[in-house]
């Protein structure tokens, strides 16, 4: 295989995975991070979790502006 033909399937194998999904003949590039993955969570449950963090940061900031402008006043 030349250099070029190994580009065009490292491209096209890509391309299976990323795009059209295809995990199981594509390539799927994984980093260091995946070490860190210890447990697989359905998109129900983390949608949700993730909604609700979001929303107690929102309000311990919003709480924390309260308190710095009342000072000012």
């Amino acid at each position: 295989m030349t250099e070029v033909e190994l580009m065009r399937w490292k491209i096209e194998s890509m391309q299976r995975s990323q795009t059209d999904g295809d995990v199981e003949n594509g390539l799927v590039l994984a980093g260091q991070v995946t070490s860190a993955i210890n447990e697989l969570i359905h998109i129900s449950e983390f949608v949700p979790a993730m909604a609700e963090e979001a929303a107690r940061i929102i309000r311990g900031l919003a709480a924390s502006l309260d308190t710095s402008l009342a000072a000012v006043s």
